[in-house]
């Protein structure tokens, strides 16, 4: 950790009065709820300090995944907010295609020249923290009050080996979108009164039912998650595995792991779609030009929407929004939620400090309520919660929060990658009736063991 303690307080006192007046002034083009008594009290602080730090220098720069242009939206909002104490630092953005985005991260930091602050996939977190390229954040942690506010599954997902090493910045929910003239009804709220509809609509000879399958999430997840014991879904297992002798063991092949199995292939047999990673893209044409009636994917659904052309104040006459709906007896969650997480990189070239105030005021509340409202993200603080729906467009964002009663991740772990593509292997194995549930989870699990060093 760069610099004395008391020197860290005195910068984060100065950036912090910087927030509230760049709030409370309408640097943001907007004014945000009044500023809470801590702030009036930082601001008062400040005024006494009077060894200001040093503005910092040079170029920032800072890194995301360009498919969504809110990522840059979102870093550059804060960065704005973070050049009003250094006015001579200049930003770099620098963006790069989904497909090429971890690659290239591995390479520069490699080479030890990493951006200053990389967004970075929440699934990579413990890759780049065996490689020893990410900064505690510990210290920092320790002087932050607003790290209380994180939902727990969000805040747990960042330790790795007892140590913090990002926050979560956004996320979102897995849902359901539907064409309402399809289902006059409602959406079914049970996985077994949702094979039953697939099936009235497979004998009318209406738009069918369809689903992505992929990263284990779609659909085994969702359904395994909603029915075996909540005690199991935390870390660092979070359903699938526990420890033994020190090691993860795979425990997904229980009568859990078979029932969900069950389901898939009970699905599949009504006449449900199942749609593979290569074909995620399509699906949204497929499902807005009705060739489906619903389609479950995310929340990203209403980017969707609105790139092409659907207004916000006609979406409910058209659409509906439900989450994967649980077999009965079965527990409504989140749908294995995802998001990207802001890192210190260890060789980063501007100061530590610089880039955890940077860091601060990217999940700040009151950034997070504007930026999040603006481009449908999902925040991970349950404070900023009711701002976003209040200065949301969005008729569903209420809705989507709502998903967060119970939230559940995928366990963090090197060879997930390999294990996600075990269970997908599983669960298309069962769809294409190649093998029967039982013996398509079991075999998963057994390579997934194989996978983990067993």
């Amino acid at each position: 950790m760069e610099g004395k303690k008391e020197g860290r307080r005195d910068y984060l006192k100065t950036v912090g009065a910087a927030i509230a007046g760049a709030i409370i002034g309408g640097a943001l083009g907007w004014v945000a709820k009044p500023a809470a008594p801590g702030v009036t009290e930082t601001v008062t602080v400040t005024k006494t300090v009077t060894a200001k730090p040093t503005p910092v220098k040079g170029t920032f720069v800072m890194s995301y995944p360009n498919g969504y242009a809110g990522h840059y939206i979102h870093l550059k909002e804060a960065f704005d907010i973070l050049r009003i104490t250094n006015p001579e630092l200049r930003p770099e953005y620098v963006g790069k295609t989904w497909g090429e985005y971890y690659e290239w991260l591995l390479t520069v930091f490699a080479a030890g020249e990493p951006p200053d602050m990389p967004m970075i996939d929440c699934i990579w977190i413990p890759k780049f923290v065996e490689l020893g390229y990410l900064e505690p954040l510990d210290e920092y942690i320790a002087e932050w009050p607003d790290w209380e506010n994180w939902i727990p599954t969000f805040k747990e997902g960042m330790i790795w080996d007892g140590h913090v090493y990002g926050i979560w910045l956004n996320t979102d929910a897995r849902v359901w979108w539907y064409w309402k003239e399809f289902f006059p009804e409602g959406f079914p709220s049970t996985l077994e009164d949702i094979i039953d509809k697939a099936k009235r609509l497979k004998a009318e000879g209406k738009p069918q039912i369809a689903t992505w399958v992929g990263a284990a999430i779609y659909p085994f997840m969702c359904i395994y998650c909603s029915i075996c014991p909540e005690d199991r879904l935390k870390s660092p297992g979070w359903g699938l595995f526990e420890i033994k002798d020190g090691k993860l063991y795979p425990i997904f092949d229980d009568e859990y792991g078979v029932r969900s199995m069950e389901y898939i292939l009970e699905m599949k047999k009504a006449g449900i779609e199942f749609i593979d990673i290569p074909g995620f893209s399509a699906s949204y044409d497929k499902f807005f030009e009705k060739k489906i009636s619903a389609l479950f994917a995310g929340t990203w659904m209403s980017g969707q929407a609105l790139a092409r052309g659907y207004k916000y104040e006609d979406w409910e006459k058209y659409f509906g929004v439900a989450p994967w709906p649980p077999p009965r007896g079965g527990r409504v969650h989140a749908g294995i939620p995802g998001g990207w997480v802001a890192v210190i990189p260890k060789n980063a070239k501007m100061p530590k400090d610089l880039i955890w105030e940077y860091i601060r005021i990217l999940v700040d509340e009151s950034v997070v309520g504007k930026v999040f409202a603006e481009l449908g993200y999902l925040p991970t603080r349950r404070d900023a919660f009711d701002i976003v729906v209040e200065k949301s467009k969005d008729p569903f964002m209420d809705d989507y929060l709502s998903y967060f009663k119970n939230v559940y991740i995928r366990p963090e772990i090197t060879e997930w990658e390999r294990v996600s593509k075990a269970i997908d292997d599983a669960q298309w194995s069962v769809i294409l009736e190649r093998k029967k549930p039982d013996e398509a989870i079991k075999d998963a699990a057994k390579e997934v063991a194989e996978i983990l060093g067993w």
